[in-house]
């Protein structure tokens, strides 16, 4: 008995140093250190960085409290109302990097969850929110 748990407790510790070794690959990648590159870009012009966190602030927001039939109108006179910010350099070229990061955490999510299926029958035919 002792024995299966100091195997699983070794395969447990094994899967975290795998992840922190996948975290070092994607520090390392070119787009995350565009990434942060960038980050540190608009980090300099600190009014800037005040604005677009309001925004992104506001945006959050408006999607967190989505669901409502309004929620896409009110997200683009939010683009609309930014849209100067929205257009400035430092912010749109932060902005693609961020995309870029972002699609590579989905593909990293999406790889484990195809390969890892989960049993989610139990939601089959329930009424439940995405």
């Amino acid at each position: 008995m002792k024995e299966d748990r100091t195997k699983a407790d070794e395969a447990f510790r094994n899967i975290l140093f795998k992840t922190e070794e996948l975290v070092d690959a994607i520090k390392e990648s070119e787009a995350y250190a565009c990434y942060q590159r960038r980050l540190e870009r608009i980090h300099s012009r600190p009014e800037l960085y005040a604005q677009f966190n309001e925004f992104r602030g506001k945006l959050m927001a408006r999607r967190l409290e989505g669901f409502r039939e309004t929620v896409t109108e009110e997200v683009e006179a939010l683009y609309r109302e930014y849209s100067a910010l929205l257009n400035d350099p430092l912010v749109n070229g932060f902005l693609m990097a961020e995309q870029r990061v972002c699609e590579l955490m989905r593909q990293v999510y999406g790889c484990i969850a195809d390969r890892l299926p989960l049993d989610y029958t139990y939601m089959d035919g329930k009424n439940y929110e995405e």
